[in-house]
This record gives C-alpha cells, structure tokens and sequence, in this order.
C-alpha cells in the first residue's frame, strides 16, 4: 500500500488511479443515498467516467518519467504534493465514512460530490507541474472532466436550492 512517507514524484500516477477508483466507489455509495432519478443518474455517468479515468491514468503511466518543477529549496514541490494528499477527501477513510452517514438530502450528496471534484482538480493541477509538457494534454483533459463533473454538480445543486 503507497504511504506518504515513502513518496516518489513517479507515484503520481498511482496516487491518481487511487482517487478514481476511490471516486467510482463513492459516487456509487452516494447513488445509493440519492433519491430522485437525475441525481442517481449522474452519480453513476461520474462514478463510469471516474472508471475510464484510471484506464486514462495507466495509460499515461506506461512511459511516466516525471519533470523536475522549479522549487524555492529543495523539495519544495514534494512538500506540495504531499500535502494535495493528505487533504485530499479520500486520505482519510474513517472521516469520508462518517462524512457519507451524515449526507442525508441531496443537497448534502452534491455538495460532498462537489467537494471530491475540487480536490481532485487541485491534485490534478499539482500533478500537471511534474509531468513532462508533452504529457500535458492527457492531464489537461482529465482536468477539463473533472471541471465538467464540478459544473454538473453545481446545477443540480441550484435546482436543490429553488
């Protein structure tokens, strides 16, 4: 099992098949919370595309040779990175299972799914500055997903609100 500790640079792409496949569990479980049919319906689209995301993610693995960022002192970026984790929503397993007890209305499942999207958009954002430029799209496009899961959260949360 990957541990901070014990972080490489190269372990980005681990880390970040871990989040999808984190991620397509929990839109699954919150899925199981919702109750009207166009947020169980989205819940799964974003748990299927989380799902090709790790394929996405392997596949930009099979050649990763991470760039070295500029730093202010040495180890600069590492610190970054480790801290994106340990804050990311899935660093935490007992706190994420108390977080999905305590969601109860939609508004609260698409809130804490929009939570999920903005962590995973942060980490992938630190993860653009160590990949090699000409790796940059796959991220690009991973990132432009995620924003594209925020922003559908982000509606049906609205219609929550009227």
């Amino acid at each position: 099992m990957w541990h901070l500790s014990l972080f490489e640079p190269s372990e980005l792409i681990q880390v970040a098949v871990e989040i999808e496949k984190r991620g397509a569990v929990f839109y699954r479980q919150l899925k199981e919370k919702a109750v009207s049919a166009q947020v169980k319906e989205l819940l799964e689209v974003l748990a299927a595309e989380e799902e090709q995301h790790q394929a996405d993610f392997l596949s930009l693995g099979q050649d990763f040779s991470p760039a070295e960022p500029p730093e202010a002192y040495p180890g600069e970026y590492q610190d970054y990175v480790r801290s994106l984790v340990e804050t990311h929503l899935f660093s935490d397993a007992e706190a994420l299972e108390r977080m999905m007890e305590e969601v109860s209305t939609e508004k609260e499942i698409l809130k804490l799914a929009a939570r999920l999207e903005k962590d995973t958009i942060l980490f992938f954002n630190g993860m653009r500055r160590v990949v090699k430029p000409e790796k940059h799209e796959v991220i690009e496009d991973l990132i432009a997903q995620e924003e594209s899961h925020l922003a559908k959260l982000g509606m049906l949360l609205k219609e929550c609100n009227k």
